[in-house]
């Protein structure tokens, strides 16, 4: 276990970094005298830098070793970190917050081939269950921890809470991580295609960003998104003629993996999305505070930290079709259920039904990552932990526009005029609660395709 609890630890910083930066904004801003929107570019580009590089820095493990690129992963983490603590304007902490992602993007590629690799098949649900769950307790803890160490120490200690972690991690996996056999063929790997991925990812992603902030120009938008798109087009040429192509060939061929890529992406997308819109529905339309808002995204957040080792291990025991399958049947009830909210819906009817949906949605991690991980080729492990990791992080942020497309187009289908301004003071009461409603009934579809993709899969019991 003392692998798993290594990497357990890069998921926990990864997902801890993310969301205490988010509660610190308004003191980041105060003190560098910038606005927040400015502020949070701090957070836009940790965000884009790390996405765009998982799926290169998964790749290039297979070569290079799994060990090698976890611990430097660490060591750049922890110089980015100290540099973010001691960043003396807004400009320079964007650059070291781009040092800290290139190195988070490192331990974050490698974690789940690390367990693939050194766990047995009996043990990996339950293994990439518990870096599931590690990653949840970091979100869960960000936003309280940043907000202690904001208000007692200062913004700058939300880095400097990483080094010791770091430095931990450094010294640990050293001792506990085993080394792999290397390949020799890192030259040839396909210099063009992982420029043209990283182009793309970012910029897609950049797009989704944009899309969340009122008043972005559609051309704006449109450039974003089109220049992503030539670039995954060049990527794609450039694959086919790579000597050593950025995606291992015949990955996708196999059934198991492709579907779980799909429905790995679909449900972050869900996750992420509800958790983005529950908020504004409970604050915007129930009218709770802001405190009660909190503890109730937050309490069933860290409850579902128990349920995903559990539901891996089940997956160990029945295949993961099975416990995903069962996954998906709940949170397809948990979102019709959320579309029946209403005015009279009472809180304790609303904290139940997020359990349910944390619970069902955070137990699909795990049997997904060990049906992805299982399937792929042997010796494309690091290139198979790239692409679910990169594609949990992309699902992250197109959800969140999902979500809030489906709302706009909702209100628009009800007269409210599309002039770029936001949406908030110009709908009523009922127009926003056939929004909310909108948007859970097109999640339960979704989430109604994803059962339906998991029971294409064939069962990989051991």
């Amino acid at each position: 276990m003392r692998i798993v609890f290594i990497t357990a630890i890069a998921a926990f910083i990864t997902a801890f970094d993310i969301s205490a930066m988010n509660i610190v904004l308004p003191v980041l801003s105060n003190s560098m005298n910038i606005s927040t929107g400015d502020a949070s570019l701090s957070i836009t580009v940790y965000f884009l830098v790390l996405s765009g590089l998982i799926l290169s820095l998964g790749r290039i493990s297979d070569f290079v070793g799994f060990k090698k690129i976890f611990l430097y992963g660490f060591g750049i983490f922890a110089i980015g970190s100290i540099l973010c603590g001691f960043s003396f304007s807004i400009h320079s902490l964007i650059v070291f917050r781009i040092i800290q992602a290139v190195g988070g993007a490192m331990f974050t590629a490698v974690g789940p081939a690390i367990i693939t690799t050194s766990i047995s098949k009996n043990r990996r649900g339950e293994s990439l269950g518990i870096q599931v769950s590690m990653s949840a307790l970091g979100f869960a803890m960000g936003p309280g921890m940043g907000g202690l160490c904001s208000d007692y120490l200062g913004w700058r200690w939300i880095f400097l809470f990483n080094v010791p972690i770091a430095l931990f991690g450094i010294y640990y996996g050293s001792r506990y991580l085993p080394g792999n056999v290397l390949k020799p063929d890192l030259p040839h790997l396909d210099v063009v295609g992982m420029s043209a991925s990283f182009l793309g990812i970012t910029s897609i992603l950049l797009g989704f960003s944009l899309y969340q902030v009122p008043g972005t120009p559609d051309a704006v938008l449109l450039f974003c998104f089109l220049v992503g798109l030539i670039s995954l087009l060049v990527f794609g040429i450039s694959e086919k003629r790579a000597r050593i192509p950025l995606i291992s060939p015949g990955i996708f061929r196999n059934r198991n993996f492709s579907l779980g890529v799909l429905s790995c992406f679909i449900v972050m997308a869900l996750f992420s999305g509800v958790t983005y819109l529950l908020p504004y529905y409970l604050i915007g339309f129930h009218k709770l505070d802001p405190t009660l808002s909190g503890m109730i995204m937050t309490a069933p957040a860290v409850m579902s930290i128990i349920i995903a080792p559990i539901s891996g291990w089940l997956s160990d025991m029945k295949g993961s079709r099975v416990v995903s399958a069962g996954c998906m049947l709940i949170t397809i009830i948990a979102f019709f259920l959320f579309s029946t909210f209403n005015d009279s819906t009472s809180v304790l009817v609303i904290v139940l039904y997020v359990i349910i949906m944390r619970f069902s949605t955070t137990a699909f991690y795990g049997p997904n990552g060990r049906l992805i991980m299982s399937s792929c080729p042997q010796g494309a492990e690091g290139n198979a932990s790239g692409i679910m990791m990169m594609v949990r992080y992309t699902g992250m942020c197109a959800g969140i526009a999902l979500f809030q497309t489906i709302f706009a187009v909702r209100m628009y289908i009800e007269g409210v005029p599309r002039d770029g301004t936001p949406l908030v003071g110009r709908i009523t009461h009922a127009m926003s609660l056939m929004g909310y409603q909108a948007v859970f009934l097109v999640a339960m579809l979704f989430a109604v395709l994803t059962l339906i993709l998991v029971l294409q899969t064939r069962n990989d019991t051991t």
